[in-house]
């Protein structure tokens, strides 16, 4: 964020930009205007999120009365006359990603603006496949490549990204990141969990018509709590560990790809005598919300815990008062799990860093994650075997 303003910045001082538009998650609109202002103060900058009634109009004000636009991928979906009115010289997308799909509508939304320069941003650009890269390459290059690129051999793509990558690997900031001490914690299900982890089995044994997806997320979901009464012995263990975090003045962010644990992690801290200071950050909350989350965790001594979820927080935030980084669960993409550690290992991180990840001894995220780990299976792969294999022979190597 900080090169790129920096970049943009010395553009504008030399004549070569007049309007920059910004895309980026939700999520990360206030970040970036926030990060304008110390980077760019001389800037005028505005965010633009208008509603499809005045978007025109809104539209229209906003790139006559400012350098720099900022906006969000939902708002490019469809096309927008004022960028063909006045035409863009640079547009920054943040996590670039996001466009990696071309027969997504964001993607296509991007193709309709035209502008001089397009820096694409991102820490994971190629997501599932070569797909991924050749669609960025057609959105840098659109007379010279084509999505159908995605056919070329690998060191076509990887010779073709070359020139227009700049790479920043940790290897070169070493010196400016922290150290990190990453563990991962063994945790026994408590006896009501292994009832209901058992009584998920027999069910599924029973059952004529056997359904894999909906028994294997199940199982998965009670590794995190047991529905019923709410047990969960990952959630006691990690709240022990956020007391002592607590004592020790220091601040914890939480993960989890689902809502239910953060949402019953929350009620726990609160019933703690004394109770302990924490902000749920879901996509359930408005970007209002969301923002002044972030701000009460960053500004609030008493605020020790941020709960995260990390489907909307594993991207762009810096959250680097914290020191340390929990996963209820983790999701079965490494890069995903990845960025959402690195809100807290990043340059400014001043800590050591404990990351801590949280597994269910003899249950399906154990066996899944050694599988994983050992690099046999992907989690696609793993659904896709789930929903049709008739014999349900991979679920019963998994319940094992």
């Amino acid at each position: 964020t900080a090169q790129a303003l920096s970049a943009a910045r010395r553009l504008f001082r030399k004549g070569l930009v007049s309007k920059c538009l910004i895309i980026a998650p939700g999520t990360l609109l206030a970040n970036w205007e926030r990060e304008a202002m110390l980077w760019a103060p001389e800037l005028i900058t505005k965010v633009v999120r208008p509603s499809l009634k005045d978007r025109e109009e809104t539209w229209a004000k906003a790139l006559k009365d400012a350098n720099v636009v900022i906006t969000s991928y939902e708002q490019i979906r469809n096309k927008i006359q004022a960028f063909e009115d006045s035409p863009l010289q640079l547009v920054i997308a943040d996590e670039a990603h996001r466009l990696r799909k071309s027969s997504a509508q964001a993607t296509k939304g991007f193709r309709k603006i035209r502008t001089d320069r397009f820096w694409a941003l991102s820490g994971t650009p190629i997501e599932n496949s070569p797909e991924d890269i050749a669609t960025l390459l057609s959105l840098l290059y659109p007379k010279k490549f084509s999505p159908r690129n995605k056919n070329d051999r690998l060191s076509t793509l990887r010779s073709a990204l070359q020139p227009v990558m700049l790479r920043r690997t940790k290897s070169q900031v070493l010196d400016d990141l922290p150290a990190v001490i990453e563990s991962t914690e063994d945790i026994m299900l408590n006896s009501a969990q292994e009832v209901a982890y058992k009584k998920v089995i027999d069910e599924f044994r029973l059952s004529p018509k056997k359904s894999f997806l909906p028994v294997f997320q199940k199982l998965l979901s009670i590794c995190d709590y047991e529905d019923e009464g709410k047990h969960s012995a990952k959630l006691d263990r990690i709240t022990q560990i956020l007391i002592e975090i607590n004592s020790s003045k220091e601040k914890a962010v939480v993960f989890s790809y689902t809502l239910e644990p953060l949402k019953l992690l929350e009620e726990r801290l609160k019933q703690l005598e004394p109770a302990l200071n924490s902000v749920l950050f879901t996509g359930e909350k408005s970007q209002e919300e969301r923002d002044r989350l972030i701000r009460d965790f960053k500004t609030d001594t008493n605020c020790s815990v941020f709960l995260a979820s990390s489907r909307i927080a594993s991207e762009g935030l810096t959250l680097t008062e914290a020191n340390h980084v929990l996963f209820i669960n983790r999701w079965w993409n490494p890069s995903s799990n990845q960025q959402a550690r690195d809100r807290v290992v990043r340059i400014g991180q001043e800590q050591v860093v404990y990351v801590r990840n949280f597994v269910t001894q003899g249950t399906v995220e154990s066996r899944v994650s050694q599988l994983l780990g050992e690099k046999l299976i992907t989690f696609d792969e793993l659904i896709t075997s789930l929903e049709n294999n008739p014999s349900g022979d991979l679920l019963e190597v998994l319940i094992s």
